[in-house]
């Protein structure tokens, strides 16, 4: 089977209890259901694709694939399957990356790979010089509560209108405008705006308009075949 199952139908559980693993669920504002997760790198990547502005949908276990590799036919289930605001369809494989590098695993990662490929499809394998991020991902732990904060159309677009006056401008300029530091919060968790995520967030943090470059609007880079060395992700 390609093709992914539609809303919340996993093709299989992955959180289920088993000895000596932690698994769960994130509860995702952005695809309205909990994701299920069954690493802390997966649980990472969950953060990191809710966050990211290109990202449209994302969901776990999508499809079981059956395609050859080694002389007989493997069956796999990537971990994602992510859906672009640009239309693009790709799968995501979350993997450490020593694992990555065994040559028995990577030939897999491979065949399936090049499996979607010839369907149209991408795919992407994430390890942890991706996914563990600190500050940032401890950024996005910060501005996830304000994903439940809503800003009416008057106040997206008194802080829009700033933000193109003067290019950028910053935190705490945001919330003299806004009326809070709330509102600023909301306007970047729900991706109106931009800021560099990376580096701790203080009244000094100079916020922009975001861009609708892909590259840009990806909070994470990726790894293809067939060597699966790091690249931007441009889907």
């Amino acid at each position: 089977m390609l093709a992914p199952t539609r809303i919340h139908r996993r093709v299989r559980e992955p959180v289920s209890p088993s000895k000596g693993r932690v698994v769960g669920y994130y509860a995702s504002h952005k695809n309205q259901r909990p994701i299920g997760w069954e690493s802390q790198l997966e649980l990472k990547a969950c953060m990191l694709m809710e966050f990211s502005h290109q990202v449209k949908s994302y969901h776990e276990q999508p499809a079981t694939l059956y395609f050859p590799c080694k002389g007989r036919v493997c069956k796999y289930t990537p971990d994602f399957e992510i859906r672009t605001k640009s239309g693009s369809t790709f799968f995501v494989e979350v993997k450490p990356l020593v694992r990555v590098n065994n040559p028995r695993i990577k030939e897999l990662l491979c065949a399936a790979s090049d499996f979607l490929g010839e369907r149209g499809f991408g795919y992407v394998v994430l390890t942890e010089e991706e996914l563990i991020k600190p500050e940032l991902l401890r950024n996005l732990t910060m501005l996830k509560p304000y994903l439940l904060h809503r800003l009416n159309g008057d106040e997206i677009k008194i802080l829009k209108r700033s933000l193109k006056k003067n290019d950028a401008a910053s935190l705490e300029t945001l919330s003299k405008v806004s009326g809070s530091l709330k509102n600023v919060y909301s306007f970047i968790a729900h991706g109106h705006a931009s800021a560099p995520l990376a580096k701790p967030l203080d009244l000094d943090t100079e916020i922009s308009l975001t861009s609708e470059s892909n590259r840009e609007n990806f909070l994470f880079n990726g790894r293809v075949a067939p060597d699966f060395e790091q690249c931007e992700l441009s889907y």
